[in-house]
């Protein structure tokens, strides 16, 4: 099984489901893209970290952990923070699931 893994898809598509049973069978750490992007705040997802916060909060997660799994968008978006984590990556599963599922 690959170290790191990324999962990504549109919202609603079920890559933190996969991701959090990628965790449960394998034991890599779950890391969702959202708990990087927004700031912690109530209400939740109203203000965005900066790229640079993004990227050194994920660095340091990814650093602690041996293998992890990461859900959800964060390369090839219009500020593509994540772009600089594509070389970690041992396999990247990209969900494509219909609107009418």
């Amino acid at each position: 099984m690959a170290n790191i893994i990324h999962i990504f898809g549109a919202s609603g598509s079920g890559t933190t489901t996969l991701a959090k049973a990628i965790h449960e069978a394998f034991g890599h750490t779950h890391l969702d893209t959202d708990d990087y992007f927004w700031t912690p705040i109530d209400p939740p997802y109203t203000i965005k970290r900066t790229p640079y916060e993004r990227q050194e909060l994920l660095k340091a997660d990814i650093a602690k952990n041996e293998k992890c799994v990461i859900s959800g968008s964060l390369c090839g978006r219009n500020d593509s923070w994540g772009d600089i984590f594509i070389p970690l990556f041992d396999l990247v599963i990209f969900i494509d699931t219909p609107t009418d599922v």
